[in-house]
């Protein structure tokens, strides 16, 4: 039997005896680095259609954006991503940068993150007037009026 699950079932196995000592093998997938998320966010967009000569997406700062949010983690990446695509697309942009991949990460309640290295909390953040994603949310309201 194989399975692939999330880090809380370790813990779970663990404390069944029985069941730990059944494991014949196991591998944890670590973080990706920076360069691996660039690269994954590539190889999915290539996977979805994408031409390899397309403009990029995501510009390097969103990356960077997406890759410190996540931490690295897969799923938070493939999260963040499609999320922000759904936005530009609905904002009528052509590429995903920091200011909106902030935007549309800022505006989860629940990320599955912790930068602080627990599993998932609430995060808020106060924003000033003059703030990029003040004036996305603007932006994003004027065009649901219009």
């Amino acid at each position: 039997m194989v399975i692939f699950a999330q880090p809380e079932l370790e813990e779970k196995i663990l404390r069944k005896r029985n069941l730990a000592q059944r494991v014949g093998m196991d591998h944890k997938l670590n973080p990706l680095n920076r360069r691996d998320t660039a690269l994954m966010i590539a190889h999915r967009l290539r996977v979805s259609g994408r031409a390899d000569d397309a403009p990029t997406l995501f510009t390097d700062a969103a990356v960077d954006l997406i890759h410190d949010r996540s931490r690295g983690i897969p799923r938070a990446i493939t999260n963040f991503c499609a999320e922000c695509l759904i936005e530009a697309a609905f904002l009528q942009r052509d590429e995903v940068d920091a200011a909106l991949a902030a935007e549309v990460i800022g505006r989860r309640i629940f990320t599955g993150i912790d930068p602080e290295g627990g599993t998932e909390r609430q995060v808020q953040r106060t924003l000033k007037l003059d703030d990029p994603v003040v004036s996305l949310a603007a932006e994003r309201e004027r065009r649901r009026g219009a």
